[in-house]
């Protein structure tokens, strides 16, 4: 089987964590310790490793529409540039095809307008712009207006930019990664100069350069459930989550273990989640209970339902696999005993049957008690990895303990709470 290890080390709260991710990861400590520094971490790599040119793919689509607003703007003309947009916008990221694509869009689009924009700076009108631009930058040569200079110039630059990307598929700088974390993921640090990442014992993050995964396709973080109530448009995580829910991947292969999963978590749930249309059209996640009838839009179903619902739709989507991580921090939070034991259930089957990869923070026993013991009875036990942050003495940072499938310890922690409330309440008869 293959081993994966994500090494980080003397970075913020965190002086040493070496931790394994081959099946289930469980992850415990106190607030502040690290942990979910480390699954954004975990995140960024695999997610850039794995998809590094898509995100390349974004950055050359965006300084072509650059490109095609300066030559307009140069024409003084915006002719059918939204229309451009769209189709650009359109294009597949993850197919290496739409790179030559891109390109031939902007050339059509600048020959289909050439006539057009010829028309447009032979009007009196547009003189009267030339002049007043020309004015105010006090200009001389008239050359810059002329069209067929501006062309050639425009046509250099976008195959300049095809190069450039070729190139930096090629290096796949870390540089670059650091910049897409930065406008992506809004994460503004440097990349921490101990991290590592361990696929089938090569580390895929060299001096310079962060190569290509191949353990996994696919990382998936959840930091709350309430991403599914709230405006998408600020978080990446959020957004990215809203879209898999929404719509199908293209490799979706259903099997008959899928589908047991999927009726499994609707029973617990006691209905179905599926996509609608909202007042104005647009498509909408709704619950609808299987007792009664009733519909009713996610938004407004207990946040506990939500964190079902996200595992169920990410299923029928066809995300979840024997190449996924999925990561979520404190999956208990807002979940009743009873389903905080269910979920844990789930988590440990997602592995066990379809092979999903699991990493989670958690602070509760009983989370924590029942994975183990599920895990155990699904004869996954020996893939299944428990963490403890511990704090180094005299020093704010934290050592992950590998406690391997051993819980006994994190309990011992577990168990300063019930002191402090020994120490700070009363006896009641």
């Amino acid at each position: 089987m293959k081993s994966n290890k994500f090494i980080l080390k003397k970075y913020h709260a965190i002086h040493d964590a070496e931790l394994l991710l081959n099946g289930l990861t469980i992850l415990s400590g106190e607030n502040g310790s690290g942990k979910s520094t480390i699954s954004r971490w975990i995140f960024y790599l695999i997610e850039l490793s794995a998809h590094y040119d898509s995100y390349l793919f974004m950055d050359y689509v965006e300084a072509l529409e650059h490109q095609v607003r300066w030559y307009c703007a140069q024409m003084m003309r915006n002719t059918y540039l939204y229309q451009l947009e769209e189709r650009l916008s359109s294009l597949d990221s993850h197919d290496p095809r739409s790179v030559d694509e891109a390109m031939s869009l902007c050339i059509e689009w600048l020959k289909s307008h050439y006539a057009d924009v010829r028309e447009y700076l032979e009007s009196e009108h547009a003189e009267i712009l030339k002049k007043r631009i020309l004015r105010s930058i006090a200009a001389l040569d008239d050359d810059i207006f002329d069209e067929g200079k501006l062309e050639n110039e425009f046509l250099l630059k976008v195959s300049k930019l095809r190069k450039e990307f070729y190139t930096n598929s090629e290096k796949r700088s870390k540089t670059l990664a650091k910049d897409f974390c930065a406008k992506y993921f809004m994460e503004h640090d440097s990349f921490p100069s101990s991290l590592q990442f361990e696929d089938d014992e090569h580390n895929i993050v060299s001096r310079d350069k962060l190569e290509m995964i191949l353990s996994f396709h696919r990382v998936i973080y959840i930091d709350t459930p309430m991403a599914l109530s709230c405006d998408t448009s600020t978080n990446y995580f959020w957004y990215r989550l809203k879209s898999m829910l929404m719509q199908k991947t293209k490799y979706d292969l259903s099997s008959p273990k899928k589908k047991t999963m999927e009726a499994y978590i609707r029973s617990i749930i006691g209905g179905n989640i599926n996509v609608q249309k909202g007042r104005f059209n647009d498509d909408e996640l709704h619950y609808v209970r299987e007792a009664d009838g009733l519909n009713i839009d996610i938004k407004d179903t207990a946040t506990g339902l939500k964190s079902f619902a996200y595992i169920l739709r990410l299923l029928e989507n066809g995300y979840l696999d024997d190449k996924t991580l999925l990561i979520i921090d404190e999956p208990e939070a807002h979940l009743h005993p009873q389903w905080v034991v269910e979920f844990a259930r789930v988590l440990v089957r997602l592995h066990a049957i379809l092979g999903v990869k699991v990493l989670i923070n958690s602070h509760n026993p009983d989370m924590v008690a029942a994975i183990q013991s599920i895990a155990a009875k699904e004869k996954v036990l020996d893939n299944t990895t428990f963490y403890l942050a511990e704090k180094q003495k005299n020093t704010t940072q934290y050592n992950f303990r590998n406690l391997g499938h051993e819980i006994d310890e994190i309990f011992t922690s577990f168990n300063i709470a019930i002191s402090r409330i020994q120490e700070y309440g009363a006896d009641v008869d």
